[in-house]
């Protein structure tokens, strides 16, 4: 009996350990993050704000899930803030899904301390099998205008690693804007301008936006598109995924998994 018993543990670790190579040979995931905790309105005030809960949980409990490992990133690599908004049950289809996103960011090690954008090499970035960008208003602080995540993004368009970003996580875009944008052409979706002067006007904002991120992903060159408002809404072209709203990330996580899957098993041929 001892013996059966031995044999049976055996069995157990070895597939401990056969699932976890699986995991770890899965492939890595860039998480990109804003490092900033507020947004300047059109007056100047800065209005508090950071990643939006929902949009950054439900795709990497779907990767995690998956077998990817996350490696959080953001320009200062302080802990990024959470949008005080984001965080209720409200935006989860049950309270355990509030309660299992709640548990992620209270036990992800890598996003109380990111690395800087800057401390990646390009050889590093060539590994990825995507790059991850949550919402929340944060990157129209920082993001759209970091040099680094220009030349981050235009190494991914190069190598055709998927680049998937959610609701204002797209003005992050911009960041490689100039030229002849890289995105020129490119089918795309962003928090949409009705959405976002709803918010203007009586919702979460005290104030006018910076910029809208739609108008301004169009003038890029962008061939940008929305549905209605706080309806699900995403869109893939070539290795490009975005999506419009925190409504969207049903939506949004299975193209990012299926395009990570699908450009992990190109490289392995």
């Amino acid at each position: 009996m001892k013996i059966i018993m031995l044999a049976l543990a055996v069995s157990a670790a070895a597939c401990a350990v056969t699932a976890a190579q699986a995991a770890e040979n899965k492939g890595k995931i860039l998480v990109v993050m804003s490092g900033a905790d507020y947004v300047t309105l059109k007056s100047g005030e800065r209005h508090p704000t950071g990643y939006f809960l929902s949009e950054l949980t439900g795709p990497s409990l779907a990767l995690t899930a998956a077998g990817y490992e996350l490696v959080f990133t953001n320009p200062t690599g302080k802990e990024p803030a959470m949008d005080k908004t984001s965080d209720s049950a409200q935006w989860y289809k049950t309270a355990e899904d509030y309660q299992r996103a709640k548990a992620f960011v209270a036990g992800a090690a890598g996003l109380k301390k990111p690395r800087r954008l800057a401390s990646f090499t390009d050889k590093e970035l060539s590994a990825f099998s995507a790059v991850f960008v949550p919402g929340g208003h944060a990157p129209m602080e920082d993001l759209f205008k970091d040099a680094r995540l220009g030349k981050i993004l235009a190494l991914f368009h190069k190598k055709g690693i998927p680049t998937a970003l959610i609701c204002h996580g797209p003005a992050a875009l911009l960041a490689s804007a100039g030229g002849k944008w890289i995105y020129d052409g490119y089918k795309m979706t962003v928090f949409s301008t009705p959405e976002e002067q709803q918010q203007e006007k009586g919702g979460a904002l005290a104030g006018l936006v910076p910029f809208y991120a739609a108008d301004e992903l169009a003038k890029a060159g962008g061939v940008v598109s929305s549905t209605a408002p706080w309806n699900s809404y995403a869109v893939q072209d070539r290795e490009l995924i975005t999506a419009q709203n925190p409504m969207s990330e049903g939506e949004f996580t299975p193209l990012l998994l299926k395009a990570a899957a699908e450009y992990g098993s190109r490289k392995k041929n």
